[in-house]
């Protein structure tokens, strides 16, 4: 079984993904990590030299590869964004138990702030810039993530 960890860049699911995988003895998937194997350069690098579009396709071959092997038992930790585009939810829920991390905006804006050079699309962000665009990005995506088939507030872990 494989369960998808969705959430805004920044709301843990890489670091749950990680606490969840050591409970159940399963091993972890980061998509992020996925892709910069399959690209061979860092995701930061993958935007500047090739943009967001060539990215999200990059995205998607991975999350298809990552459905193919359902047969295997793995935690999947998506980027942020992986949910929110072409038919990926659709195929998230297909193919497993989808988990959205719900983590406030101010929680986020802390972490993004310390690993700003990680995160291509905010990195020029000052706080106030930064809550704002996550903040208008969470009511882009919200209709992705709130199709997860379990909703966990942050308060809850």
């Amino acid at each position: 079984m494989l369960i998808f960890l969705t959430g805004m860049p920044g709301s843990g699911k890489t670091s749950f993904g990680q606490k969840l995988a050591e409970q159940l003895t399963l091993p972890v998937w980061d998509m992020d990590d996925l892709i910069e194997q399959k690209a061979q350069m860092s995701i930061p690098a993958i935007f500047e030299t090739h943009g967001e579009d060539h990215f999200r396709k990059l995205e998607q071959q991975v999350l298809h590869e990552v459905i193919q092997n359902r047969d295997t038992s793995a935690i999947v930790a998506t980027g942020g964004g992986a949910p929110c585009f072409f038919d990926n939810m659709e195929r998230i829920n297909k193919a497993g138990v989808s988990i959205y991390i719900d983590t406030p905006i101010y929680v986020i804006v802390e972490r993004m702030l310390r690993k700003a050079q990680d995160r291509p699309l905010y990195q020029q962000a000052t706080p106030e810039s930064l809550r704002e665009k996550l903040t208008q990005t969470f009511w882009q995506r919200k209709k992705f993530y709130w199709q997860a088939q379990i909703i966990l507030k942050t308060e809850e872990i």
